[in-house]
């Protein structure tokens, strides 16, 4: 209960990935209190409260035990496994490469090289771009995004994000070609769901070469 008030209190976006934090220790803690408890409606009344953090919590379990890629979040998540294969492409293709992105979780996986991080938080320079204006620079406040000056400045060869994280990019950065589908399947660029531009000189050097 104090893990979800501060998530309240402090105004913080409950990502679904988070509910876990206040729901698995929520749902042990009205366990141990039914079980003490010898009063049946106190006992109905916390069944009935816990019921849903329980039946998701089992649903979930089950997934990651039998069929993962039925759970909801899996899906909803695609894209942190399209990152690990983008980041293993540009190892491959480009293993001295910057790579900029607004989210390096999977693409940093993937890739071990340099991954520079549009939302600042691993990257103080892009701090100074942020926040970005809505809806110019950012669909909605809910979200970062990379912003385009930085892209600029920073110059780097690959630039991997979801189209929503690359409003900006597409609107100020002119030197960068955002791959199509025809273009990505040329260059072996696995997966659809991440945006993939690429500094038009390097460009030129991939499509050039074997």
């Amino acid at each position: 209960l104090t893990v979800a008030a501060a998530y309240v209190g402090l105004r913080q976006y409950v990502h679904p990935w988070y509910v876990a934090n206040f729901a698995v220790p929520g749902a042990v803690g009205v366990a141990i209190a039914v079980a003490r408890s010898r009063r049946p409606v106190l006992v109905a009344t916390a069944s009935l409260a816990a019921a849903p953090a329980l039946i998701e919590l089992a649903i979930r379990l089950g997934c990651a035990v039998g069929a993962p890629e039925r759970d909801p979040q899996v899906r909803r998540t695609d894209h942190v496994r399209q990152g690990v294969a983008v980041g293993a492409w540009a190892a491959e293709r480009l293993p001295g490469a910057v790579l900029a992105t607004s989210e390096i979780g999977g693409l940093g996986w993937g890739f071990p090289g340099r991954v520079e991080d549009g939302m600042g938080l691993v990257t103080p320079g892009a701090l100074p771009h942020h926040p970005m204006s809505v809806p110019d620079q950012r669909a909605t406040g809910l979200i970062g995004a990379i912003p385009g000056a930085w892209v600029d400045a920073l110059q780097p060869e690959l630039v991997v994000g979801r189209d929503h994280f690359t409003l900006d990019l597409a609107r100020s950065v002119r030197p960068y070609v955002r791959l199509d589908a025809a273009r990505a399947r040329a260059l072996g660029v696995p997966g659809d769901g991440l945006e993939v531009w690429v500094r038009a000189d390097v460009l030129a050097t991939l499509e050039g070469g074997p």
